[in-house]
């Protein structure tokens, strides 16, 4: 099967799920978690910041489902129709987002700098 649910711990800690199929993201018929959420959620970053300049860049690590940090929990679905665990996902922060490129920012923090 290539029918995975992407969960993750939205805006107001609400829970969002949502189904993919790993194929149509072009991942394979069984990717690992972390390859998964990271083509899954590219586009979205792309669409929630598609006014900035530069949008943040985020990169996804497998850990474990019962960490703080764990963002995302992805199951995959069996033939039967179950869910199994198949790993859970962290979300890092590479670069942070320019909102005006014109403007000048700090290079560690993406903060506006006054010149």
């Amino acid at each position: 099967m290539s029918r995975y649910l992407i969960t993750s711990k939205g805006v107001f800690a609400a829970l969002e799920a949502e189904f993919v199929d790993s194929l149509e993201l072009e991942v394979g018929p069984d990717p690992l978690p972390d390859v998964l959420v990271t083509s899954w959620a590219k586009p979205r970053t792309r669409q929630v910041y598609k006014h900035w300049d530069f949008p943040p860049e985020y990169a996804y690590h497998m850990t474990d489902r019962t960490h703080p940090d764990a963002a995302y929990v992805v199951y995959r679905e069996t033939a039967d129709g179950d869910l199994v665990c198949a790993g859970a996902v962290r979300c890092e922060e590479v670069r942070p987002g320019i909102v005006d490129a014109q403007s000048p920012r700090c290079p560690e923090c993406g903060a506006a700098v006054s010149t």
